[in-house]
């Protein structure tokens, strides 16, 4: 700017000595310096500008750097996004995997349901067919004597099953042991499950003279049986005893029915 001004004013100077030199009128001097000062007005109207324009310009360097900062900005958060997208749709894909998966599954439980339902009412039929066949034997059972001893007998050995040797006279000596032999049919069988239960309490006793327990022995039969059988035999062994007058003595208490049987035998030891 200011090499402008010298120029100018190196100009104004020149043209004054020429004219002067030269002896221009007065009147033509005058015009030149105001057209030179006109000019110079218009120079500084021109360097204002110019200096206005520079400031804008900085001004719309500074906007635009901060929008390139702007722009970086969002395409990193566009990269960003980009990368939440891409892992989406991977977790997208993989629960898509894992639905075809799980309805895969749901078919096979399906599938599988429907055979355990065909099972069940399978089933179902031949618990039907089993109770049946249950209320038959009940009926049939009903027809006949229920609890019954099919034999008793006192022994002084161990009996065998089914064919146990009895004490001939019912009298044993002092140094022997009393065995007390029974065999029992005619219990009531109960259906649970597909399973007969039989439930006994047996009670057996040696009773003296005096009416007092010289031994006792009770058991539980608490059992069950795909098929039912026809008879139970069984033994209980006492002494030796004291001699003296005894009564054997068997009781069965059949818990399904509530039916009981008794038996009772006199003995003697010497």
């Amino acid at each position: 700017m200011r090499k402008h001004w010298f120029l100018f004013g190196g100009i104004f100077l020149l043209l004054s000595w020429l004219l002067v030199g030269c002896g221009v009128a007065q009147e033509q001097y005058d015009t030149v310096v105001a057209d030179l000062g006109k000019a110079q007005q218009e120079l500084q109207s021109v360097n204002a500008k110019l200096g206005e324009i520079q400031t804008e310009l900085g001004t719309v360097q500074s906007e635009l750097e901060a929008t390139e900062d702007e722009l970086k900005a969002k395409k990193n958060e566009l990269e960003s996004s980009q990368s939440e997208l891409e892992t989406s749709q991977t977790k997208v894909s993989n629960l898509t995997s894992d639905l075809e998966k799980a309805q895969s599954e749901l078919e096979a439980t399906k599938t599988q349901n429907a055979e355990l339902s065909s099972n069940i009412e399978k089933s179902r039929s031949e618990l039907n067919g089993i109770k049946s066949e249950n209320q038959a034997l009940e009926q049939a059972n009903d027809k006949l004597k229920r609890l019954i001893f099919l034999r008793t007998e006192l022994c002084s050995e161990k009996p065998k099953a089914w064919s146990p040797k009895p004490k001939s006279g019912n009298t044993f000596k002092t140094n022997e042991t009393v065995y007390v032999y029974a065999e029992v049919t005619g219990w009531k069988y109960v259906l649970e499950g597909q399973e007969l239960h039989r439930n006994l309490t047996v009670s057996v006793k040696i009773i003296d003279a005096e009416g007092k327990d010289a031994g006792s022995k009770v058991d539980s039969w608490i059992d069950e049986q795909e098929l039912p059988y026809s008879r139970s035999g069984f033994d209980r062994n006492f002494g030796p005893l004291e001699a003296g007058n005894y009564t054997a003595e068997i009781i069965i208490d059949d818990n399904n029915s509530g039916e009981t049987i008794t038996w009772t035998q006199e003995f003697e030891v010497i």
